[in-house]
């Protein structure tokens, strides 16, 4: 297969998990909205417990399918079609197993490496910090450090994935599996509102490093200013996440599943 023939397949496999994960929403806002509806009609126990399973067995999978999401997105990131974008040896270095491209969101980083190494005349090094590599207190140089600080929770949304994979979809256990494990990341997206939220997120930073990647000139008003764009859309939608209200989301849900209740009652 040639290069376009990658883009084209590891693009296919984006918008399906695209169109998966649609689908996984909606049977999650469906099972919040019952829940919420049963809970306010003062409903068997049991059955609300059982619903509860529905909405966490769905944020679940969408978690699982996020992160999927996120890897497709590297993927095809890494057959862009531009005179600047990754050759076909630099690729199989991210795509490699060794130590430093290991992990997932370690790819992540090394691609950013590399097309910053590439656009500013740096020389490479694995696992490399560039940020004194940059003019102190520089436009490129804060835009370098902050784009870095994005890959924690990609690191986590990672691991998050592994657990899940590896079938710990209620109980997860650390690295080692010789304990149970308590990971934030459960804590801090509990929800499909949240999770969403998040997915945008994602989309930003992939957006982000694939301009860096494919953009010829790094040094123009233009670039900068969508960079910029993208940093503060990143920042506004963690804001959003932090501000969010479940159970004013769960209650317009609620409101939907009322109606439906009603239609199935008139017919």
């Amino acid at each position: 297969m040639d290069r376009s023939d990658y883009y084209g397949h590891y693009q296919a496999n984006l918008q399906l998990l695209d169109c998966e994960m649609e689908q996984v929403k909606a049977a999650a806002q469906q099972a919040i909205g019952e829940k919420a509806w049963l809970e306010k009609k003062h409903r068997d126990q049991t059955q609300i417990a059982t619903t509860a399973n529905r909405v966490k067995a769905c944020t679940r999978l969408y978690t699982f399918l996020l992160c999927s999401w996120f890897e497709a997105r590297l993927l095809k990131m890494l057959y862009e079609n531009s005179s600047v974008a990754f050759t076909d040896q630099e690729i199989a270095t991210i795509r490699s197993n060794q130590p430093h491209y290991k992990e997932m969101n370690q790819k992540w980083k090394e691609s950013f490496s590399i097309a910053v190494c590439r656009s500013y005349g740096f020389s490479y090094a694995p696992a490399t910090d560039y940020t004194s590599s940059f003019a102190n207190g520089s436009v490129e140089q804060r835009y370098y450090t902050t784009v870095c600080s994005f890959f924690s929770d990609i690191a986590e949304a990672i691991t998050i994935r592994n657990r899940l994979g590896h079938g710990q979809w209620d109980i997860q256990f650390n690295g080692s599996n010789t304990n149970v494990a308590n990971y934030a990341f459960f804590t801090e997206y509990d929800n499909i509102q949240k999770l969403n939220m998040l997915k945008q997120a994602f989309n930003e930073i992939a957006e982000i490093i694939n301009c860096y990647v494919t953009n010829k000139d790094k040094h123009t008003s233009n670039f900068h200013a969508h960079i910029e764009k993208r940093i503060n859309n990143v920042f506004q939608i963690k804001t959003r996440i932090q501000n969010s209200d479940f159970e004013k989301y769960a209650r317009q849900l609620e409101r939907l599943h009322a109606r439906k209740v009603e239609l199935s009652k008139q017919n």
